[in-house]
């Protein structure tokens, strides 16, 4: 009788409804797995934070990339062209790359 129900409850469910269910069956089974394995629990969100600020790195640096890239454009066409700022400009430009041959130069 009562496997004459389960079989009518499960004939009435759409095969996303099924799909559900048996997911739902799966993640409960691993959170019990995790749960009985500390350790793994452990390495698992280890290895997720690990990723995270992986990816987070990266994230930024392309921003910051792009941010730099931006405000070079901007520093060029709009401060290049006002008399003044864009020597002033070009003075430390100059200055910083003959401090980075210097340094080059010192190591080698």
């Amino acid at each position: 009788m009562v496997e004459n129900k389960k079989k009518k409850i499960q004939k009435k469910l759409t095969p996303i409804q099924k799909y559900k269910a048996m997911s739902e069956a799966d993640t409960l089974k691993e959170y019990v797995e995790l749960k009985k394995r500390p350790f793994r629990m452990m390495w698992t969100n280890f290895i997720m934070g690990l990723f995270r600020g992986i990816g987070f790195f990266i994230g930024m640096t392309v921003v910051g990339a792009v941010l730099v890239a931006f405000v070079a454009a901007l520093v060029k066409n709009i401060f290049g062209g006002l008399p003044g700022v864009g020597g002033e400009i070009a003075k430390a430009i100059i200055y910083i790359n003959d401090l980075v041959t210097q340094y080059t130069a010192s190591s080698k």
